[in-house]
């Protein structure tokens, strides 16, 4: 089930690798994502229930993945970190986890859009060509929202309430990057308070379609 949200927020400027190859980016250059509309992304005891997200994409390149980002919100509720997944693609649902990592320390959502959240490490090989998907899990007790991309581009979109993935295709793209050899991991980013307080929720009652 899917959620617009509009929430005032913080700004964390986090910067990319020096050097690394693209499987996959709609991030733009530099790095940026619609700030105020996303997909809903709840743990169990959010606000919002459970809710988790996943993307399709198609990797421009073969290697091992080392890097993956993610322009993501934190709403309310628990801690404002997720779990990013690398998933292979199977049927267009996900097959095999290849990589896992906790971002941490995310913006609060609405306001930023250059904010990242940033996991790296030994996250899985991918193949030029082939289909995979990004997992988005949310902390347990928090609401969080996985920002749009600029280009308005659409694609495959899973969403588990707790009974399985349901497939929305043609939706609009959550904004994120997956990169290879990265050799500089970069400095954590400036956390800036520009705003807080919620302006406003839309979409708040569950709903299959945006």
């Amino acid at each position: 089930m899917k959620k617009l949200i509009f929430v005032v927020a913080v700004v964390c400027l986090a910067a990319l690798p020096m050097v690394a190859d693209t499987a996959y980016s709609n991030l733009g250059s530099p790095p940026s994502y619609q700030c105020c509309v996303g997909w809903t992304v709840g743990g169990s005891q959010s606000p919002v229930g459970l809710i988790n997200d996943a993307e399709q994409f198609t990797s421009l390149v073969s290697g091992s993945v080392s890097q993956i980002d993610v322009g993501l919100g934190w709403v309310v509720g628990g801690n404002n970190d997720a779990t990013i997944q690398l998933w292979t693609s199977v049927n267009d649902l996900p097959g095999v986890m290849l990589g896992s990592g906790l971002a941490s320390n995310l913006p609060t959502f609405g306001q930023s859009s250059t904010a990242l959240g940033t996991i790296t490490g030994n996250l899985g090989n991918v193949v030029a060509g082939q289909q995979y998907f990004v997992v988005i899990l949310a902390n347990i007790g928090a609401w969080e929202a996985w920002n749009w991309d600029n280009a308005g581009d659409t694609a495959l979109l899973l969403q588990d309430t707790g009974n399985g993935w349901v497939q929305y295709y043609g939706s609009n793209i959550g904004a994120f990057d997956v990169l290879t050899g990265v050799s500089t991991v970069p400095e954590p980013g400036t956390l800036v308070m520009l705003g807080t307080g919620v302006l406003g929720l839309a979409g708040a009652i569950r709903r299959k379609l945006f």
